[in-house]
Order: C-alpha cells, then sequence, then structure tokens
C-alpha cells in the first residue's frame, strides 16, 4: 500500500527556484545553475542570441506545446523572468519578497503593472516585481540602470 501511495504522489513533485535560489540570481551563470540544479532544461526554440529560455516539465507534441514553468534571461540587460503557469511556487515566493524586502514602487512595463520590492539581501543589482500576466504568476528582475 505505501509503494502505491508513493507511486501515485511522484508525479506531483517537482523541483522549482526558491526565494533565495532569485535572491542569488547575479548572473547569467547564476540563472544556469538554478535551473539546471532545479530540473529544468533549456528550450532552444525560445532562445536567441540575446535571451537564453529553461523550461520545466516541457512537453510538444503535434504543434502543440505545454510548460509548467520557464524562465528566461537576458544576456543584454542582465535581467530575468520566470513564470509559474501553475502557480504554485509563485505565491510562496511573492510572500516572502514581501515579508523580506522593501516595498518600491509600482512600475508599469509593457502595458503591464508590477509590484516591485527592494531587497538588501539580493545578489542581483536593481528591483524585483512581480504580478499575474494571462493567467501565470511572474516574476521579473528589473536592473539598475546602468550608469553612462
Amino acid at each position: 500500500m505505501k509503494r502505491l501511495l508513493l507511486l501515485l504522489l511522484i508525479p506531483t513533485l517537482s523541483y522549482s527556484q526558491t526565494y533565495d535560489d532569485i535572491m542569488n540570481m547575479s548572473s547569467l551563470k547564476n540563472f544556469k545553475i538554478t535551473m539546471i540544479e532545479n530540473g529544468y532544461e533549456k528550450l532552444s526554440e525560445f532562445s536567441t542570441d540575446s535571451v537564453i529560455s529553461y523550461g520545466l516539465n516541457y512537453l510538444s507534441i503535434l504543434e502543440m506545446e505545454k510548460v509548467d514553468k520557464m524562465g528566461s534571461y537576458n544576456k543584454y540587460s542582465d535581467s530575468f523572468i520566470l513564470m509559474d503557469f501553475e502557480k504554485t511556487d509563485y505565491k510562496t515566493i511573492t510572500e516572502k519578497i514581501k515579508k523580506n524586502c522593501e516595498f518600491y514602487d509600482v512600475v508599469e512595463h509593457n502595458e503591464t503593472d508590477y509590484l516591485c520590492y527592494s531587497c538588501p539581501q539580493s545578489k542581483y543589482k536593481g528591483k524585483i516585481g512581480f504580478t499575474v500576466m494571462n493567467g501565470m504568476g511572474t516574476i521579473v528582475h528589473f536592473p539598475k540602470p546602468k550608469e553612462e
């Protein structure tokens, strides 16, 4: 009976990024380490010269694609975006952001409003923002503007 219960639970368990992982994403290398350690696979079809994308539980059948979670890193702006289509980790992570970071402002980006926070313990430079967009939990890093 225990084996049957274990077999039923295994498909529901998945790896994903945590609040601490996000606070440590200070470079493309850190982003890749986080994605790979958490079981994401590189999505070449969504990657370009400037953007690297990874997905968790990616499936492509007959021109239909499905992914539970996705992360992308923009090499030119040194910024990342994490999308949780089921919003399972989104709520946990955003609660920790609200608890551990200081509210900065509501930032509009590409016609979407994000609640943005300053997190002094983060290794990235800039702000972290989050919103629900098209039904998915979205966490975005807004990098500090580069000084000229």
